[in-house]
């Protein structure tokens, strides 16, 4: 590198606050063309089965256990009102 290029890049340091980061992802940029991936160790994973209760997804499984409490919550109020133990 010539002391020109070297001034040049350091009038542009001055200049640009992000000339360093510019730099740096320049220099790095063919780091990433060396590599290989591998994708064999894809092949290898097994596939997980869904995990389903009577047949229902999970947000179906949410809904159904949302549902039953509120189911709960009702009639454990209904039942506070019939012995007396809640009054409006």
């Amino acid at each position: 590198m010539s002391s020109r290029e070297t001034r040049n890049r350091r009038q542009q340091r001055n200049d640009d606050p992000f000339a360093e980061l510019d730099e740096l992802r320049r220099g790095s940029a063919g780091d990433f063309d060396d590599y290989e991936i591998d994708n064999s160790i894809f092949d290898q994973v097994a596939v997980r089965e869904e995990r389903t209760f009577l047949g229902m997804t999970a947000v179906e499984r949410m809904f159904l256990s949302i549902f039953l409490f509120m189911n709960v919550v009702v009639l454990g109020i209904a039942a506070l009102l019939v012995t007396g133990r809640l009054v409006f």
